[in-house]
């Protein structure tokens, strides 16, 4: 016969058993370089809610290629147990590549993590964006052919210049190529490259977006002529299938909300000059519709 003592340790292990068989996994899938900034801001967001919570286990899920289609689409196979992580280029490459891409009418907003990320214009070339106005030819690196690195790199074009786009796996390889001149330019992300620049490989020439940043004084692209491209920056969101069920949906975009103003998060943000934003889910499915006109806008002005 089991004693008091064996059957109440028998009981608590029971439980236990139980509860971790009741925590559920939900992947965060990031299709991009897993080395960047903006996956370590997912790490981080992550981090917080494994934290906060224990009903739910999220995991990093890295699933890249396809200009982040195959992450994408990845979430519309298991709707109720994936989200992705992704910038603009979620919504700007369906609008370019009609094929083997996601259909964005899938997919909904469940938390809009921040926006208005500069895009960077270095080169290990060119010191100056006065060396870069006077060539006539110039090659550029990016990070996918329709992706919001190429929308940039199209915003250079000019009568007087050729502008040849050189498609890399990612905006950190771009960088690198630009570093060792096999390109003349790369388009990326601050966070990324700052090594490459704090080592004198890369020159900063110029970066998008309304605000000025400190160090880079008077490099703003509009101040150079450049004002087609002086809103394109990067806006993070995370999308769930339209098929997750509703009070699921609700609860995470709950429990990603308040992750994503924590001080680990916001800071991780900062590194990427990104504004975090408080939007419900009402309020962000207006700015995907929003972001949509927008992007498909931007592409139908791109010269492929």
């Amino acid at each position: 016969m089991i004693s008091i003592k064996k059957y109440i340790t028998v009981l608590v292990l029971s439980l236990f058993s139980l509860a971790a068989a009741a925590t559920e996994t939900i992947n965060i899938v990031w299709g991009f370089s897993i080395a960047s900034n903006q996956a370590n801001t997912v790490r981080a967001l992550i981090d917080e809610l494994n934290q906060s919570q224990t009903r739910y286990k999220f995991m990093l899920v890295h699933k890249p290629g396809a200009g982040g289609s195959i992450a994408a689409n990845y979430v519309a196979e298991n709707p109720n147990n994936a989200v992705v992580s992704m910038s603009s280029s979620f919504i700007i490459r369906p609008y370019f590549e009609k094929t083997g891409t996601h259909d964005l009418n899938n997919y909904r907003p469940i938390l809009v993590q921040g926006t208005g990320s500069p895009l960077v214009f270095v080169s290990g070339k060119y010191t100056n964006i006065k060396q870069m106005l006077d060539a006539t030819s110039i090659s550029i690196g990016v990070s996918g052919i329709g992706s919001i690195s190429h929308l940039a790199a199209n915003g250079l074009t000019d009568p007087r210049r050729q502008i040849n786009v050189v498609n890399f796996k990612s905006m950190p390889d771009a960088a690198t190529a630009a570093a060792g001149q096999h390109v003349d330019l790369a388009v990326g992300f601050f966070p990324d490259i700052q090594s490459l620049i704090d080592a004198k490989k890369l020159h900063v020439l110029g970066y998008t977006g309304p605000d000025n940043i400190i160090g880079y004084p008077n490099l703003r692209l509009d101040q150079h002529k450049f004002k087609n491209i002086k809103m394109l920056t990067a806006n993070y969101a995370i999308f769930a299938s339209k098929n997750m069920d509703p009070a699921r949906l609700e609860e995470l975009h709950n429990l990603l909300i308040r992750a994503n103003n924590t001080i680990l998060v916001r800071n991780s943000y900062a590194r990427d000059h990104i504004n975090t934003v408080n939007l419900n889910l009402t309020q962000s499915l207006e700015w995907y519709n929003t972001e949509r006109v927008y992007w498909q806008q931007q592409v139908s002005q791109l010269k492929k």
